[in-house]
């Protein structure tokens, strides 16, 4: 006779993994001649004392080894694994239709409806539910302007390009929604009254150029049209002008935002950041005008104001020689209580002393004229008093200036 290892409740010989049999009652499972608690990952444990294999499909599972009962799956960053994705008991290799495989949980999760299929998040759509139409890979009710509901694909499909709307694909100008002008129609399209429908007038390809009845192709315009890429329009679209030599479309200076002809000077619109001078595009406005920020235009400034910010009187910012700043405004001579200041940056009109009713600088030795009580004294405002019994003042030149 021999002991059993204390792990083992029967052996057939000494050693930790010679055990025949384990103590269940203390939670002890007999595997590979060990007993173990609990069963490792790969194996569940059963009610005999044995720990068995779980299914291949399983990283871990619970009370047998059939397909269904795992718990868990295998990781990505585990070797050789392809059953990653966990629902309902099963490790999948892919999810099943309404469902999408959650990367950071590795389960499959629901999409969320009206999805009828997703990728990598619930609302990311890849079909629809009936009643519903794919749209951006989002399922809505209805379709929005320029798209029909397709309720064979449940798509929005685009309409053809003559249409704004639309109910099904274009066939001889008849499927465009209904029209109340011809404002609702696009690329020379016309609303049929009679009708309320869009209809393409193909006249407006010049000869037999259309290559496509079902999309019209232009290469060359009639009379009145200019051709846009592939379609003859009445107007050229912004960014492009209308030349009547070729009867097509071309681009405006790169300086422009819209023009009526191709140079640098016949912009009507321009770039934000930029303003409309004599058909130019301006960053910075001529001297006399000032930069509109609501109507991106050069506008004159009040004269004589030579720059400004304005077109008010008072929005002068500099003057031509001989005027000067006065409160906004450009104005020759500065007017009484003032002198004129000819600073090097901006000449201005600065407060005479407040002795001075006109001076000629900012003391009040300066003055031609006084303002009451101060008395003109050799071109200074003083404080004076009668002399007594004399004709005349007596004039302090030490008194207080402030």
């Amino acid at each position: 006779m021999f002991p059993c290892d204390d792990s083992c409740k029967t052996c057939d010989e000494a050693g930790s993994n010679m055990c025949t049999s384990c103590t269940i009652e203390d939670g002890y499972y007999l595997y590979e001649g060990a007993c173990v608690k609990p069963c490792p990952d790969g194996t569940y444990s059963n009610e005999d004392g044995y720990c068995y294999e779980c299914h291949d499909s399983c990283s871990t599972c619970d009370t047998s080894a059939d397909e269904g009962n795992c718990i868990t799956c295998c990781k990505a960053s585990d070797n050789d694994c392809s059953l990653m994705y966990f629902y309902d008991g099963y490790c999948l290799d892919s999810c099943v239709d309404g469902m999408y495989k959650d990367e950071s949980n590795y389960v499959c999760a629901f999409c969320t409806s009206p999805c009828e299929t997703c990728f990598e998040s619930s609302t990311y759509c890849l079909t629809c539910e009936e009643g519903t139409f794919l749209h951006n890979n989002e399922c809505v009710t209805e379709c929005p302007e320029g798209y029909w509901d397709n309720a064979d694909t449940r798509t929005c499909d685009t309409c053809d390009y003559r249409c704004t709307t639309c109910y099904e694909p274009y066939d001889n100008g008849n499927e465009c929604h209904t029209c109340a002008s011809d404002d609702d129609c696009l690329y020379g399209a016309t609303c049929n009254e009679a009708t309320y429908v869009c209809k393409y007038a193909d006249t407006i390809c010049e000869g037999n150029e259309i290559t496509n009845v079902g999309n019209p192709y232009c290469i060359t315009c009639a009379e009145g049209y200019y051709l846009d890429g592939t379609a003859c329009k009445a107007e050229c679209p912004c960014g492009t002008y209308e030349n009547t030599v070729t009867n097509t479309c071309d681009a405006c200076n790169n300086s422009c935002l819209c023009c009526f002809e191709g140079d640098s000077t016949s912009c009507n619109e321009c770039h934000e950041g930029t303003y409309l001078y004599n058909g130019e595009c301006l960053e910075n406005c001529e001297t006399e005008y000032y930069a509109n920020d609501d109507t991106k235009t050069c506008d004159p400034c009040h004269v004589p104001c030579k720059t400004c910010s304005g077109p008010n009187v008072d929005d002068c910012i500099t003057c031509y020689d001989e005027y000067w700043i006065n409160g906004g405004e450009c104005v020759t001579p500065c007017p009484d209580g003032s002198y004129e200041n000819n600073d090097p940056t901006i000449p201005i009109c600065s407060d005479c002393h407040v002795r001075c009713a006109t001076c000629e600088d900012s003391t009040y030795t300066q003055c031609p004229t006084c303002v009451s009580p101060y008395v003109w004294f050799e071109d200074s405002c003083l404080v004076c008093s009668k002399c007594e019994n004399k004709v005349g003042y007596f004039c302090n030149y030490e008194d207080d200036v402030n």
